[in-house]
């Protein structure tokens, strides 16, 4: 959808329906579903959930996200499933990277995956990580010296 607004406002229905309405079963096989059988699909999956999360409040649905993709596994043949997943987590990284940082164990056991492609992104997520922990420390020592 290219029309920000009606996307935002898509996501926004489909993040009630799993906070108020119980959908977060259906909403888990769905994402799950679109981001292995359709690439162009793994961002747009990533804002949904970081949406979930940081506006409803309701991060079970990642986390759950989180430890089937955990279980899952990737082989070097297989060259679009690990590369659909790797958008996919590379984007909900850059959208919420503190849920992500505290449900890194359950994916990071990819770091030894034969994909290459998932190799790479978990290295990646690594760096994202760590840049936000330390943009989060110096804004802190930055408020404090502020402060006194």
């Amino acid at each position: 959808m290219k029309d920000e607004v009606i996307r935002i406002n898509v996501y926004k229905v489909i993040c009630a329906a799993v906070k108020h309405h119980d959908h977060a079963q259906s909403a888990q096989t769905l994402i799950m579903q679109s981001v292995q059988l359709h690439e162009h699909l793994s961002e747009p999956m990533a804002e949904v959930l970081s949406i979930l999360g940081r506006d409803y409040d309701y991060p079970q649905l990642t986390e759950a996200i989180m430890r089937e993709l955990g279980n899952k596994t990737f082989n070097a043949q297989d060259t679009k499933t690990p590369r659909s997943f790797s958008k996919f987590l590379l984007r909900l990284t850059t959208e919420v990277p503190r849920l992500i940082l505290t449900q890194f164990p359950l994916i990071q056991n990819h770091i030894d995956s034969e994909s290459y492609t998932m190799r790479m992104a978990l290295v990646e997520i690594v760096g994202l990580l760590i840049k936000e922990v330390a943009e989060d420390e110096l804004f802190e020592k930055e408020a404090k010296r502020k402060t006194s």
